[in-house]
């Protein structure tokens, strides 16, 4: 995971990223082991046929990198997370580098470590054309 502050941004805000190039056996293994059988994300021919340029890259195999993202930051601090939600606004592809992204932000203003809270604000962006494939936020703490 690459993590830069937030430059400019006059607050306590940190971003943190990740870059992710899902491949044909990642689609595969997600769609085996969440039962997911639709066709688009493991038969190229097919996703083709439906309109699509390639395979799919499921939805909640993007939600699962962000909240991935967000547990290990917090893990690291010893916190967890409290909610998540993300929705899909674009396709993401296979074998498309995917960056993720997270804009960390306190969500509380207490001094007491133990009562520590952030705010994630969260984006999957397709780095070869600069497109936003899904946003979302979650919220965690301290434990």
């Amino acid at each position: 995971m690459h993590s830069a502050s937030g430059e400019g941004s006059g607050n306590d805000e940190l971003v943190i990223s990740r870059a992710i190039r899902p491949d044909e056996v990642s689609l595969f293994l997600f769609s085996a082991a969440t039962w997911l059988p639709h066709r688009i994300h493991y038969d190229r021919d097919y996703a083709v046929s439906e309109g699509h340029r390639d395979l799919l890259v499921h939805g909640p195999l993007q939600g699962s990198y962000l909240v991935q993202m967000v547990h290990e930051w917090l893990a690291e601090r010893g916190g967890v997370v409290q909610s998540f939600r993300y929705r899909h606004i674009a396709p993401a592809y296979v074998g498309r580098q995917l960056l993720c992204r997270a804009a960390i932000s306190p969500a509380t203003t207490s001094a007491d470590p133990q009562q520590a809270a952030w705010r994630f604000d969260l984006a999957i962006v397709d780095v070869s054309d600069d497109r936003t494939t899904t946003t979302g936020v979650a919220f965690g703490r301290a434990c």
